[in-house]
């Protein structure tokens, strides 16, 4: 929200401020030559992430993966990650402060697509929360809330990119073999069995990660990454992606500890007669806190510490209390076990819940 309000420059001089509007895309796209010795991206190596393209009864496609003569690592980052030319790949800027830091280091060139800054979620003892370079060059091309696709779109043309984007067809994921969940083979079946156009909603916490990944090459969806560590919030923002698209099927990644947050909501699920599917995955532990409370390095935990961060004793049947605010529910042990109950939600329109024993 703080980086909604300020202009950007190129370079570091105040006195270079460039007006909001085409000069954006104009002063990024002359940064870009400036950087690359000349170069820009061709149609060959897209400078944004791909939009289907052809007849509406064409296969779903991803962008495909491919080099670029970038001579420097320039990040764009976007609502939902980010996309390193040079690397040409889009990836989820990872919360925790050594991988994050990791992730950007040697980056000269941060342009900010409506999103602010990027920092650590929380602050740890003798870490700066600032995770690119200290020598990093930031510019805004749009502020949240502004003509994102706009943007990249004058961008695009700036640079001379425009044309068709390299497209691949979406990969067909095979069943995994049977055997206990985990949150890696949930991403696995997620991948398998995800529709054309769903919105996701990302609140799972520390079994989120692999549904992320393993679902790059799913059909064509949109992705609504937890904001700044507000663990809770996946039900109401699946409720307002149900509300806001009915005619597309809202699929929710609901950590047991972040449901915890605000589980009334699964009534407003039911009431509202959502189209959506909650996999809500049950460890039995707040574990997201037990890795903050590592990182924070308060001292070794003892029993009564820990005892804070469990949520067993009693164990929570969130089976039961979903059905008991009307959304039809389920619990999943096994790999077939998830994958026919899966397939069968996201047939079948209206509100369903999915325990995942992980």
């Amino acid at each position: 929200e703080g980086c909604g309000a300020l202009m950007w420059a190129v370079g570091r001089g105040d006195d270079e401020l460039v007006e909001p509007g085409q000069g954006r895309a104009t002063a990024t796209a002359a940064m870009l030559r400036d950087k690359s010795g000349g170069s820009v991206p061709s149609e060959d190596s897209p400078l944004v992430p791909a939009k289907e393209g052809g007849e509406d009864d064409q296969e779903p496609r991803v962008q495909q993966k491919s080099s670029s003569d970038m001579l420097v690592k320039i990040a764009i980052f976007t609502i939902l990650g980010a996309v390193l030319i040079g690397i040409s790949t889009t990836f989820e800027l990872s919360h925790e402060h050594p991988k994050a830091t990791e992730a950007l280091a040697g980056t000269e060139h941060l342009v900010l697509v409506g999103a602010p800054a990027p920092v650590s979620f929380f602050a740890y003892p003798d870490k700066a929360s600032w995770l690119a370079p200290t020598d990093c060059e930031v510019s805004t091309l749009a502020t949240p809330g502004e003509d994102i696709d706009g943007a990249l779109d004058a961008l695009v043309a700036a640079v001379g990119a425009a044309g068709e984007p390299a497209l691949v067809e979406a990969a067909e994921t095979p069943a995994p073999e049977d055997g206990p969940l985990d949150g890696l083979l949930v991403g696995q079946l997620l991948a398998r069995h995800m529709p054309k156009d769903a919105i996701v909603v990302d609140d799972g916490a520390t079994n989120g990660l692999g549904a992320y990944l393993l679902t790059e090459r799913a059909p064509r969806h949109d992705w609504l990454a937890l904001t700044g560590g507000a663990i809770g919030q996946g039900i109401p923002a699946a409720l307002g992606a149900a509300i806001a698209c009915p005619d597309r099927k809202v699929i929710n990644l609901e950590a047991d500890g972040s449901a915890m947050y605000t589980l009334q909501g699964l009534w407003s699920l039911a009431r509202e007669k959502t189209d959506t599917v909650t996999i809500l995955f049950n460890n039995r532990s707040y574990a997201i806190l037990n890795i903050e409370l590592e990182r924070v390095g308060a001292g070794e935990p003892n029993a009564r510490t820990l005892s804070m961060l469990d949520l067993s004793n009693p164990d929570l049947d969130f089976t039961a209390l979903a059905r008991g605010m009307g959304v039809k529910a389920s619990r999943a042990s096994t790999v077939a076990e998830f994958d026919a109950q899966l397939a069968e939600a996201l047939a079948t329109p209206g509100p369903h819940l999915i325990e995942a024993m992980v």
